[in-house]
Formats: C-alpha cells, structure tokens, sequence
C-alpha cells in the first residue's frame, strides 16, 4: 500500500506530459477533418505537416518549460502544436494535480463539463 502511495503520480491516467498529448496525437491520427479542413478550407496544402513558427510570451514558455515542451522550439508543425497545445492547456501554473484533473467527459452520453 505504501508503495502504491509514493508512485502515485505514475499512476494519474490525466498526465499532461504523456496522457493529454498522446490523446491529442491519436485523435488528430484517426479523424481527418482537420487535416482536410487545413488543405481545403484555409489552402494549406501540407495540412496538420504545415510548419508554423510562433515567438510565444514568456508566461507560456514557462508553462511549456513545466510540462517539458521544449520551449525553445518554436517552429513545429501544426500537428505537433496541438500536442504542445495540450501540455500547455494542463498547466496553469495554479497548483498540482494538474487542472486536467478537471476535465470530464462521458462518451456515452457525449457530453462533457470543464470545472475550475
């Protein structure tokens, strides 16, 4: 039991440094809308392999240097953005466990709630 305890933090199925991006990561994989939406709506023709540069502000480079998203990359392609995206989402800087631990969704229902 006290080992269970300690590891804890291994244990959080609402990680934000492996969890929440490779969600992102598989969601954006097995549904092409936004891929097509990127190649025929706004004419990027490489769609979510576009390579965008973004010089971000100091409050979200700190972020991106406590969930360990390599802040000192700032081109990446649009499909890695989203994946710092959702690092960059989970912290808020507020306290720890994360604020994904507030996320809900029940896919059944297909309703979701975000609490802060």
């Amino acid at each position: 039991m006290i080992l269970l305890f300690i590891h804890q933090a291994d244990c959080l199925a609402w990680g934000n440094k492996k969890t929440h991006p490779t969600l992102t990561a598989k969601a954006v994989e097995v549904n092409d809308v936004a891929d097509s939406y990127l190649k025929n709506q706004l004419g990027m023709s490489q769609g979510l392999q576009t390579r965008l540069t973004w010089d971000f502000p100091n409050e979200i480079k700190q972020r991106m240097i406590k969930g360990e998203a390599k802040p000192d990359t700032v081109t990446r392609t649009i499909q890695e953005w989203l994946k710092a995206g959702s690092i960059i989402e989970d912290e808020d800087g507020r306290y720890w466990p994360i604020r994904s631990r507030h996320h809900f969704h029940a896919p059944i229902a297909t309703q979701g709630r975000e609490t802060f």
